[in-house]
């Protein structure tokens, strides 16, 4: 008990030094900590758990062989990214942006990213499907715990700016 009480006086008197902005620093990098591990255990819990979380805070998650088939329901809504912008995709297929969402049969299978097509008429681009946990296997920044959906050209490790998640 005594070696305890010894170790624990240096650290009370280290930190009774410490000015009001290292203390608040402290504590900042302390509640980060605390969230990180909240949010690392999460990630790492089975995909079940994760899903029921999100479905209990009001997340609905992807469901990629409904979008496969052309079934949007999952994807029906507003999203957005880092940068502000907004997709919003309706329940026959079309978009904000003049696109069209077509569900691409087997995509979960030829792909390692799961996807949809967006198309104009002329052009096109993938619609990258991140179902919640699911992670890019390029690289991965953006919050897996949330159902979250790329526009682009080619796979790649995504700046987390270019996810958009449902709003």
């Amino acid at each position: 008990m005594k070696k305890l009480f010894l170790l624990f006086v240096p650290v009370l008197l280290l930190s009774g030094c410490q000015s009001a902005e290292e203390t608040s620093s402290s504590t900042s990098k302390s509640e980060l900590t605390s969230t990180t591990s909240t949010t690392s255990v999460t990630s790492t819990s089975s995909q079940e758990l994760i899903t029921e979380s999100a479905e209990n805070q009001g997340e609905t998650d992807l469901n990629i062989e409904e979008i496969n088939n052309n079934n949007l329901a999952s994807l029906v809504g507003t999203w957005e990214n880092g940068t502000g912008d907004t997709l919003i995709i309706y329940s026959d297929g079309s978009t904000n942006k003049n696109l069209t969402v077509h569900g691409v049969e087997n995509s979960d299978q030829t792909s390692t990213i799961p996807y949809a097509s967006l198309t104009d008429g002329t052009t096109g681009a993938a619609l990258g499907l991140f179902k919640i946990g699911f992670e890019n296997p390029d690289g991965d920044r953006s919050d897996t715990s949330r159902p979250r959906v790329v526009i682009a050209q080619q796979g790649g490790n995504y700046s987390p700016e270019t996810y958009y998640y449902r709003q």
